[in-house]
């Protein structure tokens, strides 16, 4: 998984089922989120952030009382004022910020931040 595999090809490698694959990698996923962001880095620190678009996939089904807070997106549609394009330029709400900062020990944070632009007081 680490390496990038497709769940098909890390059942080959592993031994197991392509089902077993699929629910082991999301309990590994699981595992790793209840621990990120806890922990402390020090000393000298390097940080840089990344932005990912905000997925609600599948979210409709889950909950009964889940609400979009936006418009969903659909393929092929050409949305008002945006030329034919459905995703906006450079960094927008529609976007999350995770900050990952790693010391010169090797102690790493990673967290989810906000949504948009990021400020000092989101650090």
């Amino acid at each position: 998984m680490i390496n990038g595999y497709s769940i098909r090809k890390c059942a080959v490698i592993v031994g197991i089922s392509r089902p077993t694959s699929f629910y082991w990698r999301h309990k590994i996923l699981d595992a790793v989120r209840a621990y990120m962001g806890i922990g402390a880095v020090g000393g000298v620190i390097e940080v840089d952030e990344t932005f990912f678009r905000e997925s609600f996939k599948g979210n409709h089904i889950k909950a009964s009382s889940f609400v979009m807070p936006r418009e969903p997106y659909h393929r092929g549609i050409k949305w008002p004022n945006s030329d034919g394009e459905k995703r906006k330029r450079g960094i927008s709400k529609d976007q999350v910020c995770v900050v990952c900062a790693l010391d010169r020990i090797g102690n790493i944070i990673t967290e989810l931040t906000c949504k948009g632009r990021i400020k000092h007081t989101d650090l």
